[in-house]
């Protein structure tokens, strides 16, 4: 059980060494979770989008995090140190799915 969910979530993504679980949601908030459900968030209340959270994917190696929201933006995360690489990308619609291609 996670505690402290206050909206629903959208996202679920699993880091690849499998420890470690993040949620998007529709409080337009990212929360990173250890697999004993403790909050690891540099900042739980930070809203990384201007709308719901709706799809995450890791790359491979865990290092780098990509979020899609309904706010048409997709957004590229450095996991190391949760600061955001480059600028949005604006698809002029809702984000539903992002994956990473081997």
């Amino acid at each position: 059980t996670f505690e402290g969910r206050q909206n629903s979530v959208y996202a679920v993504a699993v880091f690849p060494d499998g420890r470690r679980i993040v949620m998007g949601s529709a409080d337009k908030t990212l929360r990173l979770w250890d697999k004993d459900g403790v909050v690891r968030s540099p900042n739980p209340s930070c809203k990384i989008h201007s709308k719901r959270i709706c799809s995450l994917n890791f790359s491979p190696d865990g290092a780098v995090l990509v979020t899609g929201s309904w706010d048409t933006t997709t957004k590229v995360w450095n996991t190391k140190v949760w600061q955001m690489q480059g600028n949005p990308i604006d698809y002029g619609a809702r984000v539903k799915c992002v994956r990473f291609s081997p």
